[in-house]
């Protein structure tokens, strides 16, 4: 009996089934598939480089305001009062010769008071033509300008082109028409003929003849005093 109930449930579930269509039967799968969305851009962006802007300060300009000027500390302040003025000796030409010179700048007429003559020195530099070197010599007065006639003398050589003379008073003509004169000065070097290889410019104030005049120095004489008794 309960094989017969069994055969008949069978039957009718097979009967059943094929009533059916297959999608009853099996129900189709529904396939969810999950995606990442894309976000599409909405809008273009354009950069533009920002430039700086420029700050301007402005510095206030002072109407009739000098800048100070540094002053040098401990910094002399001469006056008229106490300027000195000194007077430039004058540049003289030495054409041919390389020095020339005095052993004094005073001398005098008479014994008793300093140099009595003056050395003269001059150097050549013409050494195979100057064979013989002229000192010229005259006297000026200080206070009216009058000048006495030039005086030639011969050097004395030393045959490497040094010249020397020494100069006394007396030898000049006109010592005694002239009180305190400047000396005036000249070399000239010529040749064995005779031909002038070299000059320099006079020398003007700078050679004194002055006379001597002696101070006398007092006597102090003591008289003894006798004491009587």
């Amino acid at each position: 009996m309960l094989k017969k109930i069994k055969i008949l449930f069978i039957c009718s579930f097979w009967l059943t089934a094929c009533s059916l269509s297959g999608n009853q039967i099996f129900p189709a799968q529904v396939v969810t598939s999950t995606s990442t969305p894309v976000l599409a851009p909405t809008s273009t962006y354009t950069v533009i480089p920002t430039r700086p802007t420029p700050t301007f300060t402005l510095t206030p300009t002072l109407v009739g305001y000098k800048s100070p000027t540094p002053t040098l500390a401990d910094t002399p302040t001469a006056t008229l009062d106490t300027l000195t003025t000194f007077a430039p000796t004058p540049v003289v030409k030495m054409n041919g010769f390389i020095s020339a010179k005095t052993s004094a700048v005073v001398f005098y007429k008479s014994a008793g008071c300093g140099p009595t003559s003056v050395k003269f020195t001059a150097l050549t530099s013409n050494l195979s033509n100057a064979e013989f070197v002229v000192l010229s010599t005259r006297f000026v007065s200080r206070t009216s300008g009058a000048k006495s006639k030039w005086e030639g003398i011969t050097m004395k050589s030393d045959g490497l082109g040094l010249f020397t003379y020494e100069l006394s008073p007396q030898e000049m003509k006109s010592v005694d028409a002239f009180v305190d004169p400047w000396v005036q000065y000249q070399f000239v070097a010529t040749d064995k003929q005779g031909a002038e290889v070299g000059r320099t410019d006079v020398f003007d104030e700078q050679l004194s003849l002055l006379a001597c005049v002696l101070t006398p120095t007092p006597t102090i004489t003591v008289t003894p005093t006798v004491l009587k008794p």
